[in-house]
């Protein structure tokens, strides 16, 4: 399950939805915020588990 995440476009707390998409490379993840609805992040599905070692700074 994944877990709780603060939204930079409107500051509250959300846990991201899920969407694959079909595109011109492949098939697409896309994480948006289930708040407000904007995206929080889009990448191709063959790119694996890479979200876990990006570093989030405090503002």
């Amino acid at each position: 399950m994944e877990e709780k995440v603060i939204c930079p476009w409107c500051e509250k707390k959300a846990l991201p939805e899920l969407k694959i998409l079909e595109g011109a490379n492949g098939l697409v993840k896309e994480r948006r915020c289930d708040q407000c609805g904007k995206l929080l992040a889009a990448y191709l599905d063959g790119e694996g588990g890479f979200l876990k070692g990006i570093r989030r700074f405090e503002n």
